[in-house]
């Protein structure tokens, strides 16, 4: 069997002037149908629909001339089987989520539909999976498996003791169990490819690929910065009642459940070289999300199932992100963990802290830093996830075990397995 492949579906269009009210409060009423229905996807891992309001770039003027209408996948396979996936999941939903977009098409016509998605479609500039080559039934069969032979085990435990069993012994019979279920539910036992990259190029690898623009980037950038602390006597205040509304709109959205969902946009400064040094850092940053898909790990965190960035044309910087865990956690390991990364990319936004050549301070800056995050927070009308309840950790626990039981056991292979549960 090929390995699956895990793809990133942004479509942003235009909604009717006038219309973006309607469509927000259409999507917090339906978002419950929506989330129940994209259930019975088999490949769509997390996804959502969000209204893009304009932002304000440093003048205080208004980037982009409408609200936008954000549709985004994190998907496995093609995008023809996808959207033919969602059209039918979905039904009716689909063409009232996109009423009042303009150009939309309806869902009629697959072809036509598949058309209006790609032309919508804004390319990703930094793509993260931590855990790649696994897909939606994969993730779930093996959440079954795991919740099988742990229940497994609670028949046979006598208090907090297992009956007296080899563990050779002990492991054949939960392994008995999983080969069971697999059969009944038709799940995947033992080894799958995932089609990771061993050997993915570091950071330096990278720069050296690019040298002159690494060097140009690096060069300039004190230059900019200078220019920056001069702009930023104007930054405006983060403490608003309006930017206070809004973070208690999306506070009540969040931590709700086991994971959550990020959507943050922000202006991108002006000039040639922000929009130049933005691509050069993206482009070694991505070695990042390379080696961490190999671990489940993006910069040493542990929390995110699915990221990306991507530069809208309108030059704004749109992040989408798909964590365990609450909103607090996620930001002081993005600071103890992945603030260099983070500086990289965003300091060439608006109003982001203080940096210095790109790389030091910015995000080290714990209280700006999330108060600049807040600020450019967007909500999220609608929010799914495939599998709400599993960390990343879990995933790849999953996974192990699955692995495991699906091999022949030895006593060393029978110890391992037993470690994990």
């Amino acid at each position: 069997m090929s390995p699956v492949r895990h793809q990133a579906l942004t479509v942003i269009a235009r909604i009717t002037p006038g219309k973006e009210g309607a469509v927000d409060a259409w999507l917090r009423g339906e978002k419950r149908e929506l989330q129940r229905s994209l259930t019975r996807s088999t490949t769509t891992h997390f996804a959502r629909w969000v209204v893009l309001p304009p932002s304000l770039d440093e003048g205080g003027r208004a980037v982009g001339d409408a609200h936008l209408l954000a549709f985004e996948s994190n998907f496995d396979g093609e995008l023809e089987g996808h959207l033919a996936e969602l059209r039918a999941c979905l039904g009716p939903l689909l063409d009232d989520s996109f009423r009042h977009v303009e150009g939309y098409p309806g869902s009629e016509d697959l072809t036509e539909l598949l058309r209006f998605f790609r032309a919508a479609s804004v390319r990703t500039a930094a793509f993260y999976v931590a855990h790649g080559g696994l897909s939606v039934p994969v993730v779930r069969g093996d959440a079954a498996l795991r919740a099988a032979v742990e229940a497994r085990l609670r028949e046979l435990s006598q208090g907090a003791r297992v009956e007296a069993h080899a563990p050779l012994e002990l492991a054949r019979d939960l392994q008995r169990v999983a080969r069971s279920l697999a059969v009944e539910e038709g799940l995947t036992l033992g080894e799958v490819e995932r089609g990771l990259d061993p050997n993915p190029p570091r950071v330096w690898a990278r720069a050296l690929s690019r040298p002159i623009s690494v060097f140009l980037a690096f060069l300039l950038a004190p230059f900019f910065e200078l220019r920056d602390e001069w702009v930023r006597k104007r930054q405006p205040r983060f403490d608003t009642s309006e930017l206070r509304a809004q973070r208690d709109l999306i506070g009540r959205e969040e931590d709700r459940v086991d994971q959550n969902g990020l959507t943050h946009l922000v202006a991108i400064k002006p000039g040639w070289y922000r929009l130049f040094a933005l691509k050069t850092m993206v482009y070694l940053v991505t070695a990042f999300s390379d080696a961490g898909a190999l671990t489940g790990r993006l910069g040493g965190i542990q929390t995110i199932h699915f990221a990306r960035w991507l530069a809208l044309p309108d030059r704004r910087l749109l992040f989408f992100s798909n964590y365990d865990g609450s909103w607090e956690a996620y930001l002081g390991e993005f600071i103890d963990k992945a603030a260099l990364g983070l500086t990289m990319i965003w300091t060439h936004t608006v109003w982001y802290p203080k940096t210095r050549l790109l790389l030091f301070q910015g995000a080290k800056d714990e209280a700006a830093f999330k108060a600049w995050t807040r600020a450019y927070q967007v909500p999220t009308q609608v929010w799914y996830s495939a599998y709400p309840g599993l960390s990343v950790a879990e995933v790849l626990k999953n996974a192990r075990i699955r692995e495991l039981l699906g091999r022949e056991l030895s006593p060393p292979t029978a110890e391992k397995l037993l470690e994990l549960l």
